[in-house]
């Protein structure tokens, strides 16, 4: 059962311009190529942004924002979300850690503190699969994939907190011309 699982989580067959290929080597090559292509910029061009004003917070909003992290707020994160969510490279559910939190806490703080402190988190705290799911059964070509990023937990809860704390000022830096992205303002209301 587990080596059919496995076979079913694998390339084994992938259209290479216009052959179809096994070459387990050129797959590979592919992808990389593919997303390298995707997500590199052709042109250096940006668009000139030039602002005559724009809004900042105050200094007590932005000591909000980056104010060291406290255990009520990583728990609230914690408990945010569904505990069984798909694990990413440690290998560990939210489940774990909420259930073993009494434990954990006090390590968990440390890695926390340790990235507020120095402005980098562990690597390994920071890493990451990639993952290709098929769009249909028999896909063979990299458009009829999707790509996932599986994040681990300890990133996933430092993204959370500081989403969090944003949200609680990102109004207070959006102009009265910003509609999109903005929650309950609509298209309508732009000036």
């Amino acid at each position: 059962m587990a080596n059919s699982r496995r076979r079913g989580n694998c390339i084994d067959r992938l259209k290479v311009g216009e052959e179809i290929t096994e070459d387990k080597g050129l797959i590979k090559e592919e992808i990389l190529s593919y997303y390298q292509n995707l997500y590199n910029e052709k042109e250096a061009w940006r668009p000139s942004l030039e602002f005559t004003r724009l809004h900042t917070l105050s200094s007590n909003d932005r000591e909000d924002v980056k104010s060291p992290f406290e255990e009520p707020d990583v728990l609230a994160a914690l408990n945010s979300y569904a505990p069984d969510k798909v694990s990413g490279p440690d290998c560990y559910t939210m489940a774990f850690f909420q259930k073993c939190w009494e434990v954990l806490k006090s390590n968990f703080m440390g890695a926390l503190n340790h990235y507020y402190q120095h402005g980098h988190m562990v690597k390994s705290c920071n890493a990451s699969f990639i993952a290709l799911i098929p769009k249909e059964k028999c896909s063979i070509e990299l458009k009829d994939f999707r790509l996932i990023s599986l994040i681990g937990s300890v990133y996933k809860l430092v993204a959370k907190i500081l989403a969090e704390r944003m949200k609680r000022v990102i109004r207070k830096l959006d102009s009265s011309q910003q509609s999109a992205f903005v929650k309950n303002k609509k298209l309508h209301m732009h000036p």
